[in-house]
């Protein structure tokens, strides 16, 4: 079905009883630099905004609540037009306790799972996919940081020896950077 908002750019795209909602996004170059989030109306078909502007936004598993994000800030509002932010979550004495091991071997299975499921030869090239996960995920019982979890995820999929397949991201480490003088230069205009 064509729906008759104006043409742009939309994101995050989903349906919850009777309505569809989307995040409309500024055109590049544009320097609007608002993000509404907005419905669209099925039955009374028209489009509403529910807030004027967020970052980001999850709709509540009850397809009722939506929470945002707007800058630093997050609410829980309804999916109803003319929403705030004005009931902030208090986030401050929010806490997570995080087993990087536990984690690292998540994301490992998952990506094996992920490849498993989607790739486009259910053959896998041929290769017994359940024995590299053996094999690799032995490693991660090793692995001190992330970039060695990306490493072993890196080798672990590079066995199908498939063009587009990269390995990226994730909570790693960067080393300070300093910056040294550029001796015997003296800049001027």
């Amino acid at each position: 079905m064509v729906l008759p908002p104006e043409a742009g750019n939309y994101g995050r795209l989903a349906a919850v009883s009777g309505k569809v909602i989307y995040h409309r996004m500024p055109r590049s170059g544009s320097s609007d630099e608002s993000q509404p989030i907005a419905f669209y109306d099925l039955e009374e078909r028209e489009e509403e905004t529910i807030l004027d502007d967020a970052r980001s936004f999850v709709i509540a598993a009850g397809g009722e609540k939506i929470l945002v994000r707007s800058g630093d800030s997050l609410a829980i509002i309804d999916i109803e037009p003319g929403q705030s932010m004005s009931d902030k979550l208090d986030t401050s004495n929010l806490e997570m306790v995080l087993d990087p091991p536990v984690e690292w071997r998540q994301l490992f299975t998952e990506v094996w799972r992920t490849y498993r499921d989607y790739f486009y030869d259910a053959n896998m090239h041929g290769l017994d996919w359940d024995a590299l996960r053996v094999h690799y995920g032995a490693l991660l019982d090793d692995a001190v940081t992330r970039w060695d979890v990306n490493f072993i995820i890196g080798e672990l999929i590079g066995e199908v020896n498939a063009s587009h397949t990269y390995v990226r991201g994730g909570d790693t480490e960067s080393a300070l950077r300093r910056t040294v003088g550029l001796l015997g230069i003296d800049w001027s205009l």
